[in-house]
């Protein structure tokens, strides 16, 4: 009866893998802001730590990342948007002092999307 349950639990684990849109802060931004919207009724939105991820289980969408911070030599804001694939990911990488870079990538890990902010960004 064991044997029996443990098979029907692979099986079913293999028949129903995991769909997912996933975002990467690997930079030293220390609660990044994403927003993302997937539909009516579906939204989601994180404060990610530095070195940290956020995932919408089943569905792929329209995201947006927005920051500000206090340092008086940065730039006040940003704000970077785009699509990220259903089983896709989106990276975040850089720094506070030189700008962030924002790649997204399909479901096949082929980039979508790169972008950048390519100075200071207030950091809080």
């Amino acid at each position: 009866m064991l044997a029996a349950g443990l098979i029907t639990a692979a099986v079913l684990a293999v028949a129903a893998p995991a769909r997912a849109a996933c975002f990467y802060n690997k930079s030293d931004v220390p609660n990044l802001g994403v927003s993302m919207t997937c539909g009516l009724f579906c939204r989601n939105d994180w404060s990610i730590k530095s070195g940290d991820h956020a995932c919408r289980g089943g569905k792929g969408g329209d995201y947006w990342l927005n920051g500000t911070g206090t340092s008086p030599k940065a730039r006040d804001s940003y704000n970077l948007s785009g699509m990220v694939d259903d089983h896709g990911y989106v990276t975040v990488t850089g720094s506070c002092a030189t700008g962030i870079r924002l790649q997204s990538w399909s479901a096949n890990h082929s980039l979508r999307q790169d972008r950048s902010v390519n100075m200071a960004i207030k950091c809080n």
